[in-house]
């Protein structure tokens, strides 16, 4: 077959041959980073050939080869290379060494979480709960370094996604100064400590450690019952930031914006600003990177005034995302879920309408279009969740499709209780009224589903 490939389809092909091509090297280097760039560069040369002599079958090869070619050589990037100069080096060995606290610490099991950057690496850290450190503090760390362990669960390529190789228990920690941090982020965080505070002090437990999550992450507060109560449900998506937050917080921010009247272009800008402070805030999960990309990269088109095709713009946040991480594509659950999700809505959606419609004659079709789409999304995602955590709720579709139209709800109820309790402080407990009691009809919906004998299936 002869002819030309148009451009769109050019991108599209090499995007998926990079996607094929992290999954693959992901577990492996079949060549090295000098043989990948190189084959890079022949099959980019083949393509330009076979393009130009209208060859189209060599020229979808060789496109395909191109980008799974980059891949390889992305992913050998990602590889560190371990000497004297790497922290990890010292692995088993007690060291002094200085570095930034440079994530928000994270509370966990009656101990904090610091994951400090030296110059010669990360390490993670984990220290008692006081004395309290902060995002931005300068330390000075003593301890025995230690490489990742893993039991039932991979944590080095856990941790591997965000360039740690050692671990720190025990330290001996000195605070030497403080503000060593981003100020725009240092800002942020305390934006969200603010709002935390706020909130705990008009909601009670455990209706705050569920309701703060859906807005901001994290998600440690939980009790490890009612964890397990939501898992049972297939409800586990909504105790943290979703993309699905993302995505409704740019198009109110959109539309709040477009009411005002102002420029597209202005939109765009302002949208941008305030979905990638949120994304920070919110400790930038997979998902909600995900989410922020694409809502962006949809609002940059539509102020273009250009028609997008959104699995071709999937596969490019896709291609974004690993560029930037390439380890995201085997060991990030959260970003395999939130994919798939979206995937399961768009090609698998549409397949159970038409076969629901055909059953009901068309009656309650909101209904049914509700409870299809999340059918759809556990159908898609169902492997994922089986083969990471053996867990596959029967219930789910019904839990869904009872609880998720809360979360934008709760989510939008949240963010305005916080601003109106920050200007009327004694006020608060009314304005959060409502969040309490749509989190108790969370709860109460959870207990009841959970509790049935057959809600979930245990597969070893």
């Amino acid at each position: 077959m002869e002819g030309s490939l148009p451009k769109g389809r050019v991108l599209l092909i090499a995007c998926l041959g990079f996607i094929f091509g992290i999954g693959i090297f992901s577990f492996g280097q079949l060549f090295s980073e000098l043989w990948c760039f190189g084959l890079a560069i022949f099959f980019c040369l083949c393509a330009v050939w076979s393009n130009y002599r209208k060859k189209i079958y060599i020229s979808i090869i060789s496109i395909l080869a191109l980008g799974f070619f980059l891949a390889g050589w992305r992913y050998s990037l990602s590889y560190p290379n371990i000497d004297s100069n790497h922290i990890s080096f010292y692995n088993n060995q007690i060291k002094t060494f200085e570095g930034i606290v440079i994530k928000e610490p994270v509370e966990k099991n009656q101990k904090r979480q610091l994951t400090i950057q030296t110059n010669q690496g990360k390490v993670l850290v984990t220290t008692d709960l006081f004395p309290e450190y902060r995002y931005g503090d300068f330390l000075e760390i003593t301890c025995k370094l230690e490489a990742p362990e893993n039991n039932d669960f991979p944590y080095d390529r856990y941790l591997a996604r965000y360039n740690i190789y050692s671990l720190c228990s025990r330290p001996h920690i000195k605070l030497l100064h403080s503000g060593e941090g981003n100020v725009v982020i240092e800002k942020i965080i305390k934006i969200k400590q603010g709002a935390y505070k706020i909130a705990q002090a008009n909601l009670p437990e455990p209706e705050s450690s569920l309701a703060l999550p859906v807005v901001f992450g994290g998600g440690q507060g939980i009790d490890d019952d009612i964890t397990e109560e939501f898992r049972r449900t297939g409800l586990t998506h909504i105790m943290a930031v979703s993309g699905f937050n993302v995505s409704l917080l740019t198009v109110l921010i959109g539309l709040g914006l477009n009411t005002l009247g102002l420029r597209r272009r202005i939109v765009f800008y302002v949208t941008s600003l305030i979905i990638t402070a949120y994304v920070i805030m919110v400790g930038a999960p997979a998902s909600a990177v995900r989410a922020g990309v694409m809502s962006l990269f949809l609002l940059a088109a539509l102020t273009l005034g250009r028609l997008v095709s959104l699995p071709r713009s999937i596969v490019l946040v896709a291609v974004l995302t690993l560029l930037v991480n390439p380890r995201l594509l085997r060991d990030d659950i959260g970003w395999q879920l939130s994919f798939l999700a979206i995937l399961g809505l768009i090609y698998l959606q549409p397949w159970l309408q038409k076969m629901m419609m055909k059953i009901t004659a068309n009656k309650g079709k909101l209904f049914f279009e509700a409870l299809n789409a999340t059918i759809a999304a556990q159908i898609a995602t169902a492997p994922v969740i089986l083969y990471n955590f053996g867990n596959f709720s029967i219930i789910a579709p019904i839990a869904n499709l009872l609880v998720v139209w809360v979360v934008p709800i709760l989510t939008v109820t949240m963010m305005a209780s916080l601003a109106l309790t920050a200007i009327f402080p004694s006020l608060g407990l009314f304005f959060f009224l409502p969040c309490w009691i749509m989190v108790k009809y969370i709860f109460f919906i959870v207990q009841m589903l959970s509790g049935l004998s057959w809600a979930a299936v245990e597969i070893e």
